[in-house]
């Protein structure tokens, strides 16, 4: 396997542990913890995500690039990018304004919003290993 093969498949499954371990399993458990009240989770978890944010940014730039520099790229591969552009610019500023009010004291009602966010956040993480099972299995394997 050639190093930037490596690189390729390093940047695929970082960032697919950044999407499993920051942004789908931290956030539950935070939720769960009964002396944690409401509006400081919510607080907490909007600095996490902008953080989880910048290193999913550096993750698909790095990807993208290699990808670029390698070729042959096939179209689904463009999935987790457009799920990432999905949440960040159609989902989560509606999300981030009730997330706001509800620390203000406010009680917006009930929203759906949390389920597009997941469902993009599992587009996402089924393209990039979807990306990473593609690279490993088209990789020449060495002679034994």
């Amino acid at each position: 396997m050639r190093n930037q093969d490596r690189l390729l498949l390093l940047s695929v499954f970082m960032w697919s542990g950044v999407v499993l371990g920051g942004n789908l399993i931290a956030p539950t458990a935070k939720f769960r913890a009964p002396s944690l009240a409401l509006s400081t989770a919510l607080e907490v978890g909007r600095a996490t995500f902008r953080m989880m944010l910048i290193a999913e940014l550096v993750l698909c730039a790095v990807l993208y690039v290699l990808l670029a520099l390698r070729g042959k790229q096939k179209p689904l591969w463009f999935l987790p990018a457009a799920a990432l552009a999905g949440q960040w610019f159609v989902v989560m500023p509606p999300l981030d304004t009730r997330t706001l009010a509800i620390i203000g004291g406010q009680n917006p009602g009930p929203s759906n919003l949390h389920i597009y966010y997941v469902a993009l956040e599992m587009l996402k993480l089924l393209g990039l290993l979807a990306i990473g099972w593609t690279l490993a299995g088209s990789s020449p394997q060495p002679k034994t």
